[in-house]
């Protein structure tokens, strides 16, 4: 039998050592996607918890593949943005940590309402930041790109 393990090793430690370089050069600050990444995972827990408490029809298959599809579109939107300042040549840090800021706090809230729920079972209100802050980039590209074109 052939012992892979120095295999994975090296895998392992090659795409550690990718994502560092990656996060550095775009000035992201590793920890900040990170929380974001585990706080995701926390808040798909929760609201199959919801779920389970309010109606177990609902907890499909579907629906969780689409929850994961919504989730990694947000890393990818943070990691554009932060590669959309990297060619603007901006001083990216305050703007990257606000945005994973804004990120972690909704994910945050999204828990706790999760929780609430699965505790009280009454539903709080959603209160979807992702969105409201993809509309504002949007409308803020949108105003750099109309600047640089006249």
């Amino acid at each position: 039998m052939v012992d892979v393990t120095p295999v994975i090793t090296t895998v392992k430690i090659t795409w550690y050592i990718s994502a560092i370089a990656f996060f550095e050069y775009l000035n992201i600050i590793d920890t900040q996607f990170y929380i974001l990444w585990i706080l995701m995972i926390i808040d798909f827990i929760a609201w199959i918890s919801k779920q389970y408490v309010l109606s177990k029809k609902h907890i499909t298959s579907q629906k969780a593949w689409l929850w994961l599809i919504k989730k990694v579109l947000v890393l990818m939107v943070f990691l554009s943005i932060a590669l959309m300042f990297k060619w603007l040549d901006l001083d990216s840090w305050a703007y990257l940590k606000a945005i994973a800021s804004i990120l972690i706090m909704s994910e945050t809230y999204s828990i706790i309402q999760n929780t609430y729920t699965v505790r009280s079972w009454q539903e709080l209100p959603e209160f979807d930041a992702i969105s409201l802050l993809l509309k504002k980039m949007g409308e803020l590209i949108e105003s750099y790109l109309k600047n640089k074109i006249k």
